[in-house]
């Protein structure tokens, strides 16, 4: 029963960030420098093409306006290029993180694996196989947000969010501070609600998980279950586990269902805003509808890096508590460890040779001089030792 008690423990949600073990983390993208910071490359490229696509339509939209449109192949053709340049960087970009990031989180599984083959037996009495199938498969693929794209874009998102408010403020520093007036509660929103509704999704993950390690176990040891008639139990256990899921996913699907929504309400009470003054601008200087639509369009991008920041310190969160669960394995040393200065075990030729053996005979005899026994590979297990001369007892 105490088993059964230990394979349903919920594990924890988050942990405090842990700078040691980030560090140690990151220590598996070592080799992988020269991609990671390729793509930071691709990536500021890419950013610089998304912010100044709507530079150049602002400008097309003033060339309409008063009618000069000697400019507007090359501010057409332009903006093309800006988008094709743009879609290029990022797609490169999301293919080289992806493989370097894939490749790291492969050596991370590999290593914890070849740590658990060398672990004692009372580290698997106390840890169940199912748990362990979750550490090497689940915990591990946990941390693939944060290695293909967290650590490169939180800089790109941060730098990004630094210009707009910098290009904004150049264009109408009034406009701008109107439109950031609800910043306040769409940071609460981000950073409130979201990790409200990252927490319920992790906890369908970790009930998941659960249900794996409850599984696993009860199917392996299905002729203990039928040997001691605990199939009623056992349903009941299941039938409880099933449950806790099906509510917990509940749960998140009702405050998902909510946050983007609040997102779209929030962001639009801003922009609606910056209408109503901006309207007042254009009375007063008709020209100033190229520079209106401008803050519109960039201030709509803002919004877009602090999701994703958000987003980031979420995982980060959610990557701590399996990074304590992955590296809490693997600094758990085996019982039995090697005396210091022993030897490698050479390489085993399958040979076995028995030495200073001696023979007893019938007739009270035995061996005046010992003959090796040998053993040889893919041999019968019945060997021949040659004679040895004998003499009697004196």
């Amino acid at each position: 029963m105490a088993r059964v008690i230990r394979q349903l423990d919920d594990e924890a949600l988050e942990k405090p960030f842990n700078k040691q073990q980030f560090v140690r983390l990151l220590r598996y993208m070592k080799p992988y420098k020269k991609q990671v910071g390729f793509s930071l490359v691709l990536m500021l490229i890419a950013m610089a093409c998304g912010l100044a696509n709507p530079f150049l339509m602002s400008r097309a939209i003033g060339e309409l306006r008063v009618q000069a449109t000697e400019n507007m192949p090359w501010i057409l053709g332009g903006m093309v290029a800006l988008a094709i340049i743009g879609a290029l960087c990022t797609r490169y970009r999301i293919r080289w993180m992806d493989s370097a990031g894939r490749r790291a989180l492969a050596t991370l599984r590999e290593d914890l694996f070849h740590h658990i083959q060398g672990m004692s037996f009372s580290f698997f009495d106390t840890r169940s196989a199912g748990k362990l199938l979750v550490r090497v498969i689940n915990d591990v693929n946990s941390l693939n947000d944060l290695f293909t794209n967290g650590i490169v874009n939180v800089l790109i998102d941060c730098m990004t969010i630094v210009l707009l408010v910098i290009i904004m403020l150049l264009v109408n520093w009034q406009l701008t501070l109107i439109g950031m007036c609800i910043l306040p509660l769409l940071l609460f929103i981000l950073f409130k609600v979201k990790r409200i509704m990252r927490l319920r999704w992790q906890k369908v993950r970790v009930k998941n998980s659960t249900m794996n390690g409850y599984l696993h176990e009860s199917l392996t040891g299905m002729r203990v279950t039928e040997a001691f008639v605990r199939e009623d139990e056992n349903a009941d256990t299941f039938r409880a586990v099933n449950s806790d899921i099906r509510t917990s996913w509940m749960k998140a699907v009702t405050i998902n269902n909510l946050f983007w929504p609040m997102l779209d309400l929030t962001g639009n009470i801003g922009t609606v805003l910056v209408y109503i003054f901006g309207v007042e601008f254009i009375k007063a200087d008709p020209d100033f509808l190229a520079n209106l639509l401008l803050i519109i369009w960039y201030l709509g991008r803002f919004w877009q890096p602090l999701n994703t920041l958000s987003n980031f310190y979420n995982s980060l969160l959610s990557a701590t508590a399996s990074m304590e669960r992955i590296f809490e394995i693997m600094d758990t040393e085996s019982d039995i460890q090697d005396k210091e200065g022993a030897e490698v075990l050479p390489p085993i030729e399958g040979r076995v040779t028995f030495e200073n053996v001696t023979s007893l005979m019938t007739g009270k005899r035995r061996c005046s001089k010992t003959s090796p026994l040998i053993l040889r590979p893919a041999t019968p297990s019945l060997w021949w030792a040659p004679p040895a001369p004998v003499r009697p007892p004196s």
